[in-house]
């Protein structure tokens, strides 16, 4: 007749395997509300299906931190160049784009976006603001950036927002230019564009 006896290390290795095969989820499910933070994470164990469905919003996105490659189905087309021209006092000059042309398929929204780097005349003998450069596409104007006295650069925008065209129903070709318009009106108050960088990227 077998006699069973419990020692202090039959005990031992029986808790080890309960913690090896339950113990730890039962602990994590008795973890308080917002206890577990980013150090307590083993890096890279958190997948895509582990977050819950409309969980990450556009407020828990750092600004401009996503690229079109972040994006699922998108594509970045891009358009500029770094020719330098020279606008006159009240004259508007055309700025040439090294790709002024795309696609716009039936399926997908088109954000634009884009920057200009200038050198404003000083003095510049004017009401308002130096000068403006507008991005057109098909003849109507997009964006626009207002050069502001002491700046080098500005943003291309619709009213400080982003630039969307809607999706088409079918596909549409798009040709996109820009002018830029110096609105000094003194003698020899010239304005200079150094480089237009545009981006459209298409989301689909």
């Amino acid at each position: 007749m077998l006699r069973h006896r419990l020692s202090y290390a039959n005990v031992m290795a029986t808790v080890a395997v309960f913690i090896a095969l339950g113990g730890g989820a039962y602990a994590a499910s008795l973890a308080p509300k917002n206890s577990v933070n980013s150090a307590a994470i083993v890096d890279a164990p958190v997948k895509g299906a582990d977050v819950a469905g409309n969980a990450v919003t556009g407020a828990k996105v750092q600004d401009a931190s996503l690229t079109p490659t972040d994006v699922k189905n998108s594509a970045a087309l891009p358009h500029g160049s770094q020719d330098v021209v020279t606008a006159g006092q009240y004259e508007a000059v055309d700025y040439p784009l090294s790709d002024a042309t795309w696609t716009q398929q039936a399926n997908e929204v088109d954000l634009l976006s884009g920057r200009v780097t200038y050198t404003l005349p000083d003095p510049c003998t004017t009401g308002g603001a130096p000068g403006v450069v507008r991005a057109l596409v098909d003849g109507n104007t997009v964006a626009s950036a207002w050069l502001q006295p002491g700046t080098t650069s500005a943003d291309l925008s619709l009213d400080g927002g982003a630039v969307s065209l809607p999706t088409t129903g079918s596909a549409t070709p798009h040709t996109m230019t820009v002018e830029a318009y110096d609105q000094c009106s003194g003698g020899g108050e010239n304005m200079t564009v150094h480089s237009v960088n545009l981006q459209v990227m298409a989301l689909r």
